[in-house]
């Protein structure tokens, strides 16, 4: 040890508690803006590229489809089901598009 660490030293916690103070006073300046105009995160989440909802419903499409193969093998359901579900959708949208 030289004869100047421990000054080093001292100067360095000196650093350290006014890092400290001026993170402190940085986080209560954050606190107090969002108890006045309210959090900024809670806007949600931003929309998904057109991208990525073309490439969710095309999966979802193909699940759907391997899941009706999966149910019709199995022998839970018959094509006339499938056909059945396939034609009141359809229904459903005309109604939809109708009101509009």
């Amino acid at each position: 040890m030289t004869k100047h660490d421990a000054s080093v030293q001292k100067n360095n916690f000196k650093k350290v508690k006014l890092h400290k103070k001026k993170r402190m006073e940085a986080k209560n300046q954050k606190k107090v803006f969002v108890m006045q105009n309210g959090s900024k995160k809670t806007v949600g989440r931003p929309a998904a590229s057109k991208k990525k909802v073309r490439r969710d419903t095309k999966r979802a499409q193909k699940n759907a489809k391997y899941e009706q193969e999966q149910l019709l093998k199995s022998g839970l359901i018959t094509q006339e089901d499938i056909d059945k579900l396939a034609q009141e959708q359809n229904d459903m949208e005309d109604a939809a598009d109708a009101e509009e």
